[in-house]
């Protein structure tokens, strides 16, 4: 009863922060209207990584907002936010939770050839062992990897929720959701179904689904085939997790062209752009692209007109503030229908005075 109280009163808690993505936890820190704190960096002439928190944080609930992967420098990324974890976790944080919005090595999920490592589920078990107690992703491309943990709590959620409202404020006449692979098509058929519920847009009633197959030798290299038929007057929307080289996206965006659509856009969660990405999305012929900042998007992307980059920081202020107070998260921000006229994400929980009395003698007894 008297740690019920303790922890009633006590709802103090800390955002922390790398050097991954900075301007996507200030803008959630700002949404949340809590101070975000920086880790201190002093590395050695050696290259050895150092880190400081800056703030105490004995006894709170820390969020750490920083994605394990990047651009620029992708293994100092995921070792900085080991780093910062158990930092956290030896300063004796009551919680220490990782807000992980682009996970490393989340596509190394499975042994698909002889003597490969399970880097995937390596990296989630080096986070286990820093002293995380619960891990948030955005968008894991195999939700498989969480049987990876044993103790640490996981949740997944989707940039759909932010990426959505972008398609029904375009608002096309004749919209068709597409895939660019056959393991797509689940989330693609998801989208149409949240899409065709709200009804908002007209969306047609089926998916449009591609065939890929990708060669590793030609270094992931990949050829495409459209499954569907015919196109016409449609205006497709290709809906894919990563936007990696850009040719699975550029291949599907042929054969669809091909096949007389009226135009073909392209919604992704996570925007690598690597390899010459440039070059291949600058030639496909895109209408829009749609692409969140759970990674800082590089210059050149941002320059095309055709691309928006839509923030997820309500979403990521949204988890802390529904995990803060003990409250669903996949009641709102899980990939799952919303009603016409329902306001598909607020970022801060605002219960009624009987949700917060109800809330108030949960936590009591």
């Amino acid at each position: 009863m008297i740690n019920a109280v303790e922890r009633l009163f006590n709802r103090d808690y800390v955002l922390l922060t790398g050097t991954s993505n900075t301007p996507l936890a200030q803008e959630a820190a700002a949404i949340l209207k809590k101070p975000l704190y920086s880790c201190n960096r002093g590395d050695f002439a050696d290259g050895q990584q150092n880190i400081q928190i800056p703030e105490n944080v004995r006894g709170k609930n820390v969020y750490i907002i920083q994605p394990s992967y990047s651009r620029d420098n992708p293994q100092y990324s995921a070792w900085e936010s080991l780093l910062i974890t158990n930092a956290a976790h030896e300063a004796h944080a009551e919680q220490v939770r990782r807000i992980d919005t682009c996970m490393k090595d989340m596509r190394a999920d499975k042994k698909d050839a002889p003597r490969v490592p399970l880097a995937g589920k390596l990296h989630a078990q080096a986070l286990e062992l820093a002293g995380a107690t619960t891990l948030v992703t955005f968008d894991l491309h195999n939700e498989a990897l969480q049987n990876a943990f044993s103790r640490c709590r996981w949740d997944n959620v989707y940039t759909s929720v932010c990426l959505i409202p972008e398609i029904e404020r375009w608002n096309p006449r004749n919209l068709m959701i597409a895939s660019p692979d056959a393991g797509g098509g689940k989330r693609a058929q998801k989208i149409r179904d949240i899409l065709a519920e709200r009804g908002k847009v007209q969306v047609a009633d089926r998916v449009a689904i591609a065939h890929k197959t990708r060669d590793f030798s030609a270094k992931d290299k990949s050829t495409t085939q459209i499954l569907t038929d015919d196109f016409a007057g449609m205006d497709l929307l290709i809906v894919d997790d990563i936007l990696n080289t850009g040719g699975t996206i550029a291949a599907a965006v042929e054969g669809f062209m091909k096949r007389r659509a009226r135009s073909v856009s392209a919604m992704f969660a996570h925007g690598f752009w690597v390899d010459g990405a440039f070059e291949i999305m600058g030639d496909a012929p895109l209408e829009r692209i749609y692409v969140t900042n759970t990674l800082p998007q590089p210059e050149e992307a941002v320059a095309d007109p055709r691309v928006k980059v839509i923030s997820v920081a309500p979403l990521v202020a949204g988890v802390i503030d529904r995990m803060q107070r003990d409250r669903s998260i996949s009641k709102d921000f899980i990939l799952q229908s919303k009603k016409r006229g329902q306001e598909f994400l607020k970022p801060l929980y605002a219960p009624s005075i009987l949700g917060r009395i109800r809330g108030l003698f949960d936590r009591l007894v």
